[in-house]
């Protein structure tokens, strides 16, 4: 594990460093629960941590580590910071993406179409993150889903609707 400094901002919860009981920061290894911990039961915040981490590993620049720390604490406002991650489901995700939450800027305006997709797009690769990193079974994204280059066309089998849409031996 490496120790990179970076610039502390408005997103602290998502620098990969948590206070500890005592006085000093502890480091969590990126992208990797405690010791003993199961990432299975892990909240949403816990989580979104951890993929801030995985981003920085990967090289992601600071300014795009924060727009997405913004993103999940629009994500986090309305799922709740410490719900559990393998508690969300494609309904839930769904109603997200109608949501004024999501939609709607505290002061009733609508917020600009590709800020909406953007904060979308942070979500589903999110989700598919914490499903390659076995945090989720299913992905809980809704059908029509845009999946983007991280997915191929077809491959749904890892998401909540592919046990529903796969074919009998016969259709095969």
């Amino acid at each position: 594990m490496c120790v990179v400094p970076f610039i502390t901002t408005s997103y602290t919860g998502y620098g990969g460093f948590r206070r500890s009981s005592g006085t000093g920061l502890e480091q969590r290894e990126p992208g990797n629960a405690r010791k003993g911990e199961n990432i299975m039961s892990e909240t949403l915040h816990e989580a979104a941590e951890a993929y801030i981490e995985h981003l920085r590993t990967q090289g992601k620049t600071e300014r795009t580590l924060y727009t997405y720390g913004k993103d999940f604490e629009q994500i986090e406002a309305f799922f709740g910071a410490e719900r559990k991650l393998t508690s969300i489901l494609v309904p839930h995700v769904g109603k997200f993406f109608k949501s004024d939450a999501l939609l709607k800027l505290s002061s009733g305006k609508e917020r600009a179409k590709p800020t909406v997709e953007k904060t979308k797009r942070v979500l589903r690769m999110f989700l598919l993150w914490a499903k390659e990193t076995d945090r989720i079974e299913k992905l809980p994204l809704p059908k029509g889903t845009p999946m983007g280059r991280s997915m191929k066309k077809g491959d749904n089998k890892n998401d909540e609707h592919g046990q529903q849409s796969a074919s009998t031996p016969a259709q095969a």
